[in-house]
C-alpha cells in the first residue's frame, strides 16, 4: 500500500510540475506575442488609437472585441462597414486584418492587409490586452 501511495504522490507531484512549467511557458509566449503585437500595432497607430475617445484617420480600437463594426460614435464610417453586420471577435478580426478590402468591399480602410498569420495573432494578443 505504501509503495502505491508513494507512486501516486510522485505522479501528482510530476503532474503539478508539468502544469506549472506549461503555465509559465504560456505566460512567456503570451508576453512575447503581446510585445510583438505592440510592434505590429505601430503600423496601425498611424490611423488608429487605443484611447477610449480619440478617433484619428481611423476609429479608435479601444474595446474592439465584441463591438459591432461601424459603431464608434463620432467616426464617419463607410456605409459598407456600417452595413457589414460584423461583430469584432478573433475570427472576424483575423479575416479583416488579413485583407480588409476583400472582407468589406467599398470600405475606407486604405491598408492592404497583413499576410503573416503570426503577426496577426500577435496583433490580436496585443489588442486583447491593450484595448480593454
Amino acid at each position: 500500500m505504501e509503495t502505491r501511495m508513494s507512486k501516486m504522490r510522485g505522479a501528482w507531484v510530476l503532474a503539478t510540475i508539468a502544469m506549472t512549467a506549461g503555465s509559465q511557458a504560456h505566460a512567456q509566449s503570451s508576453a512575447t506575442a503581446i510585445a510583438d503585437g505592440r510592434q505590429v500595432f505601430q503600423h496601425c497607430s498611424t490611423c488608429h488609437s487605443l484611447s477610449p475617445s480619440q478617433n484619428g484617420r481611423g476609429p479608435t480600437l479601444n474595446k474592439i472585441f465584441g463591438r459591432r463594426a461601424g459603431s464608434v460614435p463620432g467616426y464617419a464610417y463607410s456605409l459598407a462597414l456600417k452595413n457589414s453586420g460584423i461583430i469584432w471577435n478573433t475570427a472576424s478580426l483575423q479575416r479583416y486584418v488579413s485583407d480588409p478590402g476583400k472582407v468589406v468591399p467599398g470600405g475606407k480602410m486604405e491598408f492592404a492587409g497583413i499576410a503573416n498569420p503570426k503577426q496577426i495573432q500577435d496583433l490580436l494578443a496585443y489588442l486583447r490586452q491593450a484595448a480593454r
